[in-house]
């Protein structure tokens, strides 16, 4: 007997050692002794769980409590089993069990609450911990899980409360820190956030997270280097980081550092092929036009999300206006809303009521006043969780819920997995399929959508009959001083010119641009270029290929009126490749600056050929790179071509329906009487041509 004491002792120091293999096999041999012990059962099956065997785990604890059912560490740990295989009500029912026995057993009122924040049901979770603290006012588990809970129900204040006990209490917990700074991350309040990522890094330098996330802020405030540095750092710790590898090749993009451009893009895409991890799909619309790679991207990316755990049953109410939700995080001066405020404003007042979830900053601009006085409705959800909006959406009966961000950046594709609408549709922000479960349609042409790409999108497709793309009227502009001098324009010469955000731009295209400089004597190449990084990246590549530093003129960032304004000084301007421009593209068609453009594959890679088209301008849209190159060859060479070209293009701007919002909201009125009545028939989606 005393020699059995012994060895569960020395087996019991092996396992608090966390030597857990040897603490197996010393519980195994004691089994072999006696088979009905119900300790050693226990700590045999607890000691499996911990190694991640669950099935050996859960039979030791269940022949433990058949011998000792009374057992609340027992219940407890079996009840870790069962919710480590999401076996939720049985766990819990173990935990309430093990309570029952032992009334002030901390271990099980902080797994209750666990199991649920599993659930996603946080109120009930955080009176379990509540329970736990008003018992041990200092235990740690509780106190952090409290934290997390009321961050996930959108009360921050109380969050940051819960994690500022946590660090009094114990101020060398890296993961305290860590929560505290994501929750100022949320709050967009980006010194503290920096502060306290540091702080945790400061107590874990090899914290992989903190890093990405130190990232995330320093990215959002354009420190382009500094969130490239801390990306990278974050990689360098976690190989497999999900979206490590593509946002660090993302902001190498933006500062036009091409180094292992090649080796990372194969990379990305082979990790994807693999389904490894996630990758980020807006990052990948950079990368390649292939539409079954950026499908497959966006699948695994959507599996990231929490799903919906209800499935909510919507009224199909007869009322005399559709309800509209728009939810994005730009409603203030900002592309998406230059092309959709007038076709906001256009839309039938009697036939639609427009609610905008604001997910953005609180700017005051001129842009965002109007928004919010076309909106019959314009809250601000900034502070408030997907769940919340998602509850909020079907409080005020939201019958078409219009995702105007995809995962393009500050996205919150979770909104729509709480299902806010009965109708979820993906639209202008994101050029690419969600691949989710919840968006029911995508809004697009059939330029930029073939039919036949039709399966690599998961989404139905609503097919407008012109270009999907809104746009504003072409109206009077600012009285900006409009002189190649004051734009540091050389006065003659050819100006190309491409106002694509830098990220877009990859090494195969730069080389083609310099081809063109090269052929193209005494001409320029104009570029926005707003960090000094990036310029001088840029400098060096044109060295590279004989291209003196002045031919390459950079912009500086400019109000949209100011900047539509100077556009009129390029005479022609050069897309880039595999993701073109879209707003960029209409705003220099706007200003009468033809474009050449190379159409791929993707959504993303078709959308100024889709502009050009329907200016019937097609024949500047190239296939392949030597095409693309002769077009913009011939056109600068051959001056009266090129003004004949401008000539057409006024000409269709003026007989186009391109730049008229009135005709464009009446296709969108069409589209969304059409959804609306097929689901109030009780008809599932399906592709739409109007």
């Amino acid at each position: 007997m005393k020699s059995m004491q012994n060895a569960l002792q020395q087996a019991l120091q092996l396992h608090q050692a966390g030597d857990f293999e040897a603490a197996q096999a010393a519980y195994v041999d004691m089994l072999q002794q006696n088979p009905s012990n119900s300790e050693v059962l226990y700590l045999l099956g607890s000691v499996c769980y911990q190694m991640g065997d669950l099935g050996l785990g859960k039979q030791y604890l269940e022949q433990s409590l058949t011998l000792k059912p009374d057992n609340p560490f027992a219940l407890n740990n079996l009840g870790l089993v069962l919710a480590g295989t999401r076996n939720f009500g049985e766990a819990m029912a173990h935990y309430q069990q093990a309570l029952r026995i032992k009334p002030d057993y901390l271990e099980a009122y902080n797994n209750l609450g666990n199991c649920y924040q599993s659930l996603h049901d946080y109120e009930k979770a955080l009176v379990f911990y509540q329970q736990a603290i008003a018992i041990k006012p200092d235990y740690l588990k509780a106190i952090r899980n409290q934290g997390l809970a009321y961050q996930k129900l959108g009360q921050f204040e109380a969050a940051i409360k819960a994690f500022e006990k946590l660090i009094m209490l114990n101020s060398n917990s890296s993961e305290d820190f860590y929560n505290l700074a994501n929750i100022y991350l949320t709050l967009d309040q980006s010194q503290q956030a920096l502060a306290y990522y540091d702080r945790a890094l400061a107590l874990n330098p090899q914290y992989a997270h903190a890093y990405y996330n130190r990232g995330i802020v320093l990215q959002k405030h354009k420190d382009y280097q500094a969130a490239l540095a801390s990306f990278t750092s974050a990689l360098t710790l976690e190989p497999g980081l999900n979206d490590g590898l593509s946002s660090v090749r993302y902001l190498k993009n933006s500062l036009c550092d091409w180094s292992d451009y090649s080796k990372d893009v194969h990379q990305i895409l082979q990790t994807v092929t693999a389904g490894e991890v996630a990758v980020s799909p807006f990052a990948l619309l950079l990368l390649t036009d292939n539409p079954q790679i950026q499908f497959e991207a966006a699948r695994k990316f959507s599996q990231t999300l929490i799903p919906s755990t209800q499935v909510f049953q919507h009224n199909k109410p007869i009322r005399s206006r559709i309800c509209l939700g728009f939810y994005s995080a730009d409603f203030y001066d900002h592309a998406t809303l230059h092309l959709l405020l007038e076709t906001l404003e256009s839309l039938s007042t009697s036939a639609f009521e427009l609610i905008a979830f604001n997910l953005g900053p609180v700017t005051g601009d001129d842009w965002q006043r109007r928004a919010q006085h076309r909106f019959d409705q314009f809250i601000d959800c900034r502070a408030l969780t997907d769940q919340a909006i998602g509850e909020l959406s079907r409080r005020l009966a939201v019958d078409i819920a219009i995702d105007l961000k995809g995962y393009t950046q500050d996205a919150r594709p979770g909104i729509f997995s709480t299902r806010p609408a009965p109708i979820i549709v993906n639209y202008l922000g994101f050029p690419g399929t969600m691949a989710s479960p919840y968006h029911d349609y995508l809004i697009a042409d059939k330029r930029v959508i073939p039919k036949h790409q039709q399966h690599w999108y998961s989404e139905k497709i609503i097919y407008l009959p012109g270009c999907y793309q809104p746009n504003s009227r072409i109206t009077n502009l600012s009285a900006y001083e409009l002189s190649r001098t004051v734009a540091g324009l050389p006065e003659s010469g050819f100006v190309f010119c491409s106002f694509n955000q830098l990220a877009k731009l990859t090494p195969s295209v730069f080389a083609l641009w310099m081809k063109i400089l090269l052929v193209v004597e005494r001409s320029v190449l104009w570029l926005l270029a707003p960090n000094l990084a990036a310029q001088n990246n840029l400098l060096r590549e044109a060295a590279g290929f004989g291209v003196s530093p002045d031919r390459l003129v950079f912009a500086k960032s400019l109000p949209v009126t100011e900047h539509l304004q100077r556009l009129q000084l390029a005479d022609l301007m050069l897309d880039s490749y595999p993701c073109g421009a879209h707003t960029t593209c209409s705003d220099a068609l706007r200003m009468g600056v033809p474009v050449v453009t190379r159409r791929g594959q993707s959504f993303a890679s078709r959308v100024a050929a889709s502009l050009l088209d329907e200016l019937q301008l097609n024949a500047w849209v190239a296939d392949t790179e030597q095409e693309y190159l002769r077009i913009a060859i011939e056109l600068a060479q051959n001056p009266q071509q090129l003004a004949d070209v401008k000539k057409c293009l006024q000409e269709n701007l003026l007989s186009g329906s391109l730049f008229s919002p009135e005709q464009y909201a009446k296709s969108l009125e069409k589209a969304f009487h059409h959804v609306y009545q097929r689901w109030v028939s009780g008809l599932s989606p399906e592709h739409i041509e109007l």
